[in-house]
């Protein structure tokens, strides 16, 4: 069963408006023609193709979030911020674990998209892969930017970036306050603060940052967290052509899971703490070309360990202790190496190209039974070629060849073509074709409770010859950048088929005789299964007239089809997202000191852990934040208060879980 897809007189009236905006931008494009402003101001993106480019030139949508944008969001997590990009949903589930997801095929998982810090990656390899939000090892406030590429990019990061880039830049530290303080207290235990101190010394700077972040989740579930930070930023200019960054940190979170009513799952504190380091050399060139030579290492272990009980007649019956220990202990290691060489070719064309090489060693002795430390590694090539035949057309090329111990090697390449009808209007047709690599887990997944030998519990069993992920995608693109009107409007329209996508399903057990029975007659596994289309409309209108002032709609309308047709995983795919996501937001400086930033979000029907018994209906969301600016001891001071979810009570990850009202104030002082 298809769920029906946008009406058309809505795609009708979508149409009238694209077309009245592209006459409108031809208009004040003759007398935008000669501004050389309007050339300086575009916005540059890095992020679409590694090249840096005006975002009438990158071959696919990006969203750009800055610094304003996330201050007036109200936002306490990164993953939240992503609810103001078209094609995105996010929420908080459990109470205490964030997910985001691209176009859904989420569930509670972030594992077919790639969340990069200051080019570090995000994405773990434990388990079934994706982004630890609570560890990103990164501070709200020291964000200088956020771009969002929307659509897959592998072609220029590589098989985790399937469906999109998430791509996080901090402020330098030649950038950044002398010294920085934030609290901030209210509903639900919020308890947050953070304090940050800035070294300048010639051409040096050094940045640290300690933030804590604490709240209790939902009502009347044991689900809280408290998220800790230490994070060190260095930037120095050692002459006019080399510069060299640094970063280094840890991060610990903290979650409470479990619940009282289940002897099984009793309450406990878990815990993941994180450790990263981050060097990068970067030489420019008198001739304008340039490379980058970058090294990080992460290093993350997780803690997570109960008592079980066990039935007394079965303990007597088998030998066994009237309680056992589960324990789900992880530790993970990864090093990354990276060369990239920035060239002009010429005058009409540029080129960006590189390698790199990754080793990542996972350690479960329970996940993966009898098996010491799983390691995979990672080679990969890069490049992408920007060719402007006539100031008019803008022809983009690049390509990823990866070879990994865990699919072999495959090729992502990536073609686009940018028709600018104006130097206000963009017209963009891309195709690309992608792939995603099995995590350790869903391949050699083998997860026993045993004791003294004897098995008591067989969950998950390996994989048998499992296939990447594979999508292949084309978009529609449309910018309209009208300065006179201080508006944007970017329009993608997509088509992206996704085949082999990974699923788990039950296959039965075949139990040695010296083993322990009864033994559940079944366990999971990992296979190639559905496959899903995804096609639809993504777009927002942005009005701009200063940074502090904007109103902008952003609206996705999309349909999730599923190849196997009146089973579960046809529930599972044709339900992760809504059909429809509305988002109004806006910010307003009023004078005084006083400004105001509001958002509506709106979403239909879905289904987060994709079964018949979690349909959440539509609802709505209504966010608020107020501040007063002032000086204070020499700085710049600022009393705010938030207001999340104004109105009614929704159900935004399970019906069970309801997410209610929460209103928090705070303080920010910098010097």
């Amino acid at each position: 069963m298809t769920r029906p897809g946008p009406s058309q007189p809505r795609f009708r009236k979508l149409a009238q408006l694209l077309a009245a905006l592209y006459l409108c931008g031809l208009c004040t494009g003759a007398l935008a023609e000669d501004e050389s402003a309007f050339l300086e101001d575009a916005p540059v993106v890095l992020s679409a193709s590694r090249l840096s480019q005006p975002l009438r030139d990158a071959p696919g949508a990006v969203t750009v979030l800055d610094r304003e944008q996330i201050r007036a969001s109200g936002m306490r997590d990164i993953s939240d911020l992503l609810r103001l990009v078209p094609g995105f949903i996010a929420t908080i589930a459990y109470g205490s674990y964030p997910v985001a997801g691209y176009h859904g095929l989420t569930r509670d998982r972030s594992n077919r998209m790639l969340v990069l810090i200051d080019g570090r990656s995000a994405y773990s390899p434990y388990f079934l892969g994706g982004v630890e939000w609570n560890n990103l090892g990164v501070d709200i406030d020291d964000i200088e930017r956020i771009e969002v590429v929307r659509g897959s990019n592998s072609a220029a990061y590589g098989a985790n970036a399937f469906l999109g880039v998430v791509n996080i830049t901090t402020r330098k530290a030649m950038d950044s306050e002398r010294v920085a303080v934030s609290v901030q207290q209210g509903e639900g235990g919020i308890d947050d603060a953070s304090v940050a101190g800035t070294v300048k010394s010639g051409a040096l700077g050094l940045r640290i940052r300690a933030r804590q972040q604490r709240d209790t989740g939902f009502a009347d579930f044991y689900d809280g967290r408290n998220l800790q930070l230490l994070d060190l930023r260095g930037d120095y200019q050692i002459n006019n052509q080399l510069a060299l960054e640094m970063h280094a940190g840890t991060n610990k979170s903290g979650a409470a899971r479990g619940t009282y009513e289940d002897s099984g799952d009793p309450p406990r504190w878990a815990t993941i703490q994180q450790s990263y380091a981050l060097a990068r050399l970067r030489k420019s060139e008198s001739n304008g070309s340039d490379w980058t030579l970058s090294y990080y290492h992460q290093h993350e272990a997780g803690k997570d360990a109960f008592s079980v009980p066990i039935p007394p007649s079965f303990a007597a019956a088998y030998g066994l202790p009237l309680s056992i220990v589960s324990d789900s202990g992880y530790r993970t290691n990864r090093d990354d190496i990276e060369f990239q060489r920035f060239e002009t070719l010429s005058q009409t064309a540029r080129a960006i190209w590189g390698l790199g090489w990754r080793h990542d060693s996972v350690y479960s002795p329970l996940h993966f039974y009898g098996v010491d430390t799983i390691n995979t590694q990672d080679a990969r090539v890069f490049g992408n070629l920007e060719w402007r035949p006539s100031s008019s057309w803008l022809f983009n090329s690049g390509a990823m060849i990866e070879k990994t111990s865990l699919s072999g090697t495959k090729t992502a390449p990536r073609l686009a073509v940018n028709y600018h009808a104006s130097n206000q209007q963009t017209l963009r047709a891309a195709w690309s074709r992608a792939y995603r690599t099995p995590t350790p887990y869903e391949v050699y997944s083998n997860t026993k409770y045993v004791y003294d030998g004897k098995v008591l519990r067989w969950t998950d069993q390996p994989a048998e010859s499992l296939r990447p992920e594979r999508i292949t995608a084309w978009e529609l693109g449309y910018l309209a950048e009208l300065r006179s009107l201080a508006t944007t409007l970017d329009v993608r329209i997509f088509d992206e088929k996704i085949e082999d996508m990974i699923q788990d399903r039950k296959v039965p057990l075949s139990v040695p005789t010296d083993q322990i029975s009864p033994i559940r007659p079944e366990a999971r596994t990992s296979v190639n299964g559905d496959r899903a289309r995804v096609d639809g409309i993504e777009y927002q209108l942005m009005w701009r007239p200063s940074r502090r002032n904007w109103l902008s709609i952003a609206q996705t309308l999309m349909n999730i089809r599923s190849s196997e047709v009146g089973t579960q995983f046809e529930v599972r795919n044709q339900r992760s997202a809504p059909h429809m996501v509305t988002v109004i937001s806006g910010s307003r400086e009023l004078g005084y000191g006083f400004n105001v930033s509001a958002a509506h979000y709106r979403y239909g029907r879905m289904n987060w852990e994709q079964t018949e018994q979690e349909n959440l209906p539509p609802y709505h969301r209504t966010d608020l934040r107020l501040g007063y600016e002032f000086r204070a001891m020499g700085g710049k001071a600022e009393l705010f208060l938030i207001a999340q979810n104004l109105g009614q009570v929704n159900n935004e990850f399970k019906q069970r879980y309801e997410t209610d009202r929460r209103i928090f104030g705070g303080f920010r002082w910098e010097y």
